[in-house]
């Protein structure tokens, strides 16, 4: 599903190094700035990073079938998700129709994101596709323990983000980034750290973080599959604290024009640093 497609593409170059230092001179330094420490590399800005996760969204159109299973106290749940993507329209859009286990639709999610301002998100409940006028941001999905700002990726596009780190996440280097959660949108949590591929732009990792409670959601890649000569991910793990509540959400069909896409690999997602 697209909130858990981004494509691996581009190179970014994550840091500079002092060249050619100044030779050493005899008595004191001119100036105090001859004390501070060099740095050894810059954080890029977080709007860019941002900027450069979402040129890598599709262009064409897909549709995407994916099933979610979640471990509940006393059930196990399950659901499909349909999901058609066209980021390439004037106004990219998504939408996300939720199947119980029997096939019935149970609820419907549209996403527009215009050029300027946040996502619109459109709910629809049942198979007549009702309007529903009391939809709040922090709903969750059918019950689930994660809503539709995470499975949409909305918090692509909210402003005021800052790089906070850089560091390896699934055994790839990454930046670390901070997006609070803007003030008109409703969620229990205050923001969301997300973990960028150096090179690829793809997140692997975000954390939705409450200011007192700590962590209480977390989205994680487990396994990357190759369709069409782009990787995408398969398999992806959510959990939600208290608990923790634990939600895989696999891939199962990426459909271009009606036609299925063939899967050419599919491998896991490595878990140890370089050189471990």
């Amino acid at each position: 599903m697209k909130c858990l497609i981004l494509l691996l593409c581009g190179l970014w170059l994550p840091w500079v190094c002092a060249q050619n230092p100044a030779p050493v001179q005899n008595g004191p330094p001119p100036t105090d700035l001859a004390t501070q420490p060099v740095p050894l590399f810059i954080l890029p800005e977080a709007d860019t990073l941002l900027a450069s996760v979402r040129a890598r969204l599709p262009q064409e159109k897909l549709m995407i079938q994916a099933k979610v299973g979640t471990r509940l106290k006393r059930e196990y749940r399950k659901l499909q998700v349909h999901t058609t993507l066209d980021y390439g329209a004037a106004v990219p859009m998504a939408q996300y129709s939720v199947f119980d286990n029997f096939g019935t639709l149970r609820e419907v999610m549209q996403v527009r994101f215009p050029q300027d301002g946040q996502p619109e998100l459109h709910h629809f409940v049942g198979d007549s596709k009702i309007p529903n006028p009391a939809f709040e941001s922090d709903q969750l999905i059918e019950g689930l323990q994660f809503g539709w700002n995470e499975l949409s990726l909305a918090f692509l596009w909210w402003p005021n983000a800052k790089t906070i780190d850089r560091g390896y996440t699934k055994a790839r280097q990454t930046f670390i980034v901070d997006i609070p959660v803007p003030g008109e949108v409703k969620l229990p949590y205050q923001k969301i750290r997300v973990h960028i591929d150096q090179r690829e732009k793809f997140i692997y990792k975000a954390i939705a973080y409450h200011e007192q409670n700590g962590p209480i959601r977390e989205i994680e890649a487990n396994r990357l599959m190759k369709i069409d000569n782009l990787w995408m991910v398969k398999d992806i793990e959510i959990k939600a604290w208290p608990g923790p509540i634990k939600t895989v959400v696999t891939v199962e069909d990426v459909k271009r024009n009606e036609q299925s896409l063939p899967l050419q690999e599919s491998r896991p997602v490595p878990e140890s640093a370089p050189g471990e």
